[in-house]
C-alpha cells in the first residue's frame, strides 16, 4: 500500500513538473512578446532630415502641413503607436527671413504655443538651452485627464526639429522616453 502512494506522489509530482515547465515556457514567450509589442527599439535615419533617433519598429512616415506664424510649413514626420505611448519625431525648414529678422526664441515660442494650444495642454518644466547654433527648448506639456507630451524643439538655423513623445495617463515608461529624446542626433 505504502509503494502505491509512492508511486502516485511520484507520478504528481512529475506531473507537477511537467505542468511547471510548460508555464515557464508560456511566460518566457509572453514576456519576448511583449517586449517585441512595439516597445523595442531601433535606430531611424532619416538623411533628408539629417537626422537619427532610436524610434519603436513599425513607424509610419509621412508629411503634413504646419501651420506657423511664417505660413504653413511642410512637416516630415515618423510616428508610432504603443500601448501606452506614442513617439512622434521629424522636421521643418523655417524661412530664413523669418528666423533672421524674429529671432529664434519667437520662432520656439510660435512652435511651442501651437503644440500647447492645439492639446489644449499646461506646459510645466520649461528647460532653453543654447549651444553654438542650435537653440532647444524641452518642456513637459500635461493634458488633463489624458496624457503627458513630453516635447523636445530643437532650431539650427532654419530647421526645426520636433520630438514629442505622449504617454496616456502617467503610466508612461519614463526610461524610454528619455532614451528615445536623448538618443536625438543631428547631422551636419
Amino acid at each position: 500500500m505504502a509503494d502505491q502512494f509512492n508511486n502516485r506522489t511520484r507520478r504528481f509530482s512529475r506531473f507537477q513538473l511537467l505542468a511547471l515547465g510548460i508555464l515557464a515556457v508560456v511566460l518566457l514567450i509572453g514576456v519576448k512578446m511583449r517586449r517585441t509589442d512595439g516597445n523595442s527599439l531601433e535606430r531611424y535615419v532619416c538623411a533628408d532630415g539629417g537626422y537619427s533617433i532610436l524610434f519603436p519598429k513599425q513607424y509610419v512616415e509621412c508629411s503634413r502641413l504646419l501651420p506657423t506664424a511664417a505660413g504653413g510649413l511642410k512637416f516630415t514626420l515618423v510616428q508610432r503607436q504603443t500601448r501606452k505611448l506614442f513617439f512622434m519625431a521629424g522636421y521643418c525648414d523655417w524661412p530664413g527671413e523669418f528666423v533672421d529678422s524674429n529671432g529664434p526664441t519667437a520662432v520656439l515660442d510660435d512652435a511651442m504655443g501651437r503644440i500647447v494650444e492645439g492639446f489644449d495642454g499646461v506646459p510645466a518644466d520649461q528647460k532653453d538651452i543654447r549651444q553654438d547654433d542650435t537653440f532647444q527648448r524641452t518642456v513637459k506639456v500635461t493634458v488633463p485627464g489624458q496624457m503627458i507630451i513630453h516635447v523636445r524643439l530643437i532650431l539650427r538655423g532654419q530647421r526645426m526639429y520636433r520630438l514629442m513623445v505622449a504617454a496616456i495617463s502617467e503610466k508612461g515608461d519614463d526610461g524610454q522616453i528619455a532614451e528615445v529624446l536623448d538618443s536625438f542626433q543631428m547631422y551636419p
